[in-house]
């Protein structure tokens, strides 16, 4: 028969006097008078997505729109200045048009943003 020597048994003997036997981590970890919950429950058994009436969010308020009175304002005046360089025609009238396009574009862009 073969002895082991001490050295390799008393560190051996001495971990497993340290772990405690009879309990299970998880009811270590609870406090003093209460059990853990062994086997199925009801709120286990359900299937599907849960909502966590909990911690309800709110959601974020939206950022405060300035004035849009501005941005229709260069809307209506770019619609205006299309419709001058139409009136006026030829090159004058392409100038006019092509800036009061985008001057309209730009007051949409505000308004939309």
């Amino acid at each position: 028969m073969m002895r082991m020597p001490r050295v390799l048994v008393i560190p051996f003997v001495i971990a497993l006097s340290l772990i405690p036997f009879g309990r299970t981590l998880a009811q270590g970890t609870l406090a003093q008078g209460t059990r853990a919950s062994v086997g199925p429950t009801i709120a286990k058994a359900a299937v599907g997505v849960h909502v966590d009436r909990g911690s309800a969010m709110t959601p974020a308020a939206l950022p405060k729109r300035q004035e849009d009175r501005k941005n229709v304002a260069m809307m209506i005046v770019g619609g205006a200045a299309l419709i001058v360089g139409a009136i006026i025609g030829d090159t004058p009238g392409t100038i006019i048009m092509v800036g009061g396009a985008g001057v309209g574009l730009y007051g949409l862009y505000k308004y939309l943003e």
